[in-house]
């Protein structure tokens, strides 16, 4: 009861800060990987992503990412979380 009215909480906050960093990692990895592309063919466009979910596993499962633009001088990249009800 007690204990696990405080723990639970805490916990919460614990996962939560993980699958953010996890997001972070992600993006990250993605950005660089772009870069790289970039550094080959002088332009962002016509890049291909090699997987749309974090390799890392674990949390990764549930992050879902979004590239709406890849032009040839700029590129945007959006992660977000599974909202669980």
């Amino acid at each position: 009861g007690i204990l696990a009215s405080i723990a639970y909480p805490s916990y919460q906050q614990y996962v939560l800060r993980a699958n953010r960093a996890e997001a972070q990692a992600v993006l990250t990895e993605t950005a660089q990987f772009m870069e790289r592309y970039f550094t080959t063919n002088n332009a962002y466009a016509g890049a291909t992503l090699p997987s749309a979910v974090s390799p890392k596993g674990a949390a990764g499962q549930q992050l879902k990412q979004h590239y709406p633009r890849n032009s040839n001088n700029s590129y945007d990249f959006y992660a977000y979380g599974n909202a669980r009800k």
